[in-house]
């Protein structure tokens, strides 16, 4: 209840302030499992999500924000998932392993961090490794305007407008058999966000669709 909420009022809030604009929700799976696979500048990357897609999308969060009273209760009631950066934190794999095997739907930063530049970092393993574990297909998710809205160390959020889009799907199954299956996935996955930030630059013209 308390999900639905809070997305409604996202919804709202961030259509009025940056005009959130989506492309390509064709490419989004109809039912879960499913990994939201998608480039990290700014904290405000999972909201963009969230309110963008129909399903529920659980995230992982970084521990040290538990440590706020009332972020932590708001974390805990959207259903993120606590995650201790800089280390292998088995228990947050387990949980989110758990989450895709009971068809539901995650959102991860292939890169680990936000990006302080606004360029795409190297990635990690980690999605492909899960991806791989569960079976869950792969959405390229990429995220443009949230670095200038509220880039890392930013003290004011200011008004940028911001656009989201999904790609065709990436199945593991199609690399499972290939020794070198995580380094490939990952790769592809970052190629794939790539191509969508740079769609526009091809283009000359938005064609992103608005929210609704």
């Amino acid at each position: 209840m308390f999900y639905r909420f809070a997305k409604l009022v996202m919804f709202i809030l961030f259509k009025l302030l940056f005009r959130v604009k989506a492309e390509g929700r064709e490419n989004i799976p109809a039912r879960g499992p499913a990994i939201f696979a998608s480039n990290h500048t700014s904290y405000i990357d999972p909201i963009v999500i969230g309110i963008s897609v129909k399903p529920r999308v659980t995230f992982l969060a970084k521990s040290e924000l538990y440590s706020i009273p009332i972020l932590r209760s708001v974390l805990k009631m959207l259903g993120a998932l606590p995650v201790r950066a800089g280390i292998a934190d088995r228990e947050s794999l387990r949980k989110t392993i758990e989450a895709l095997q009971n068809g539901g739907v995650v959102g991860l930063f292939p890169e680990g961090t936000r990006s302080r530049d606004g360029n795409l970092l190297p990635p990690h393993k980690g999605v492909a490794m899960i991806a791989l574990k569960t079976s869950s297909p792969i959405v390229p998710t990429a995220i443009t305007g949230t670095y200038k809205v509220l880039p890392a160390d930013a003290h004011f959020i200011r008004i940028a407008p911001i656009k989201i889009r999904f790609g065709p799907p990436i199945y593991p199954r199609d690399f499972a058999d290939k020794e070198d299956s995580r380094e490939l996935i990952s790769k592809r996955i970052m190629e794939e966000i790539r191509r969508l930030l740079e769609i526009d630059k091809g283009t000359g013209g938005d064609k992103s669709g608005d929210l609704n």
